[in-house]
């Protein structure tokens, strides 16, 4: 359990023991990319890589506990994973929903939570404002929905691009194996 800019390091102690047998489920912001980072790193040797999100909803405050925390869950969302295995335990878990999507569904997911944090995390910041406060926000300021409306418009051109090289990529591949 890391922070996205910190998972490929924490690997590096097992590195030697991965393999393209080995499976790795990424719940993480970032995700995306963190597959990417591990699939180039390690080539051939690259694992399963399977990915996971959730909606449940968490904030860190300035307050001491004593055992070291100062997270406040915030509400109960589902957890999404291509991984059977993976959200079977989370169903038995009881923490909120649970649902197997498809790795192309998975995708999709990913990149609506991407858009979802790239409208939230600057103009709650710019406006000093929580992250629940920010729909009213959007529903009576036109600055605000505007803003919103081109945050959206990159991070969408952004994802058809990817998923584009994906598909140019997926074709690359199938041609030099012969497959049509």
């Amino acid at each position: 359990c890391t922070k996205a800019n910190d998972a490929i390091p924490a690997l590096a102690g097992v590195l030697g023991r991965i393999n393209e047998k080995s499976r790795i489920i990424i719940l993480s912001n970032g995700g995306l990319a963190i597959r990417d980072e591990i699939t180039k790193k390690l080539g051939a040797r690259s694992p399963i890589i399977e990915l996971a999100t959730t909606t449940n909803g968490a904030y860190l405050t300035n307050e001491f506990d004593p055992l070291g925390f100062s997270v406040v869950h915030a509400g109960i969302g589902s957890t999404y994973s291509s991984n059977a295995d993976f959200i079977r335990a989370v169903r038995r878990a009881r923490i909120g929903g649970a649902v197997l999507l498809s790795n192309v569904d998975m995708n999709v997911m990913l990149w609506k939570k991407i858009a979802v944090n790239c409208v939230i995390n600057p103009i709650t910041a710019m406006r000093g404002v929580k992250n629940g406060q920010l729909l009213e926000m959007i529903k009576s300021d036109s600055e605000i929905r505007h803003l919103v409306d081109e945050i959206l418009i990159e991070v969408s051109n952004v994802a058809l691009a990817e998923i584009n090289t994906d598909k140019l990529l997926a074709i690359d591949e199938k041609a030099l194996i012969g497959v049509n």
